[in-house]
């Protein structure tokens, strides 16, 4: 199970739940790659996840090798699109995920 948060110091996060070697469940997280509004369209951009102030309904769909984010984000005119990315290549590392 993945999830969006915005981390201990404001920064936004992909978390989940990942199973060990093992087989024991990990809470672990991975900082957020630098995703941006385009006019409701989500775009890889820069260091910071600014997405966030202008998007709602922020979901995380995961894959083996990627997850795929959805939102509905705010228009220049203040109508919303559904929009979605592709973040890739992030991967359960014994339990913790990393890129």
């Amino acid at each position: 199970m993945s999830r969006f948060s915005v981390g201990r110091y404001s920064g936004a996060e992909i978390a989940a739940t990942c199973l060990t070697s093992d087989g024991m469940p990990n809470d672990t997280s991975i900082a957020m790659p630098g995703i941006g509004n385009d006019n409701g369209s989500l775009v890889m951009e820069g260091s910071s996840a600014s997405f966030r102030k202008s998007c709602c309904s922020i979901m995380l769909h995961p894959s083996i090798d990627r997850v795929e984010l959805t939102a509905s984000c705010r228009k220049t005119d203040g109508s919303f699109e559904d929009a979605s990315i592709s973040i890739d290549g992030i991967s359960n590392e014994d339990g913790t995920l990393s890129d």
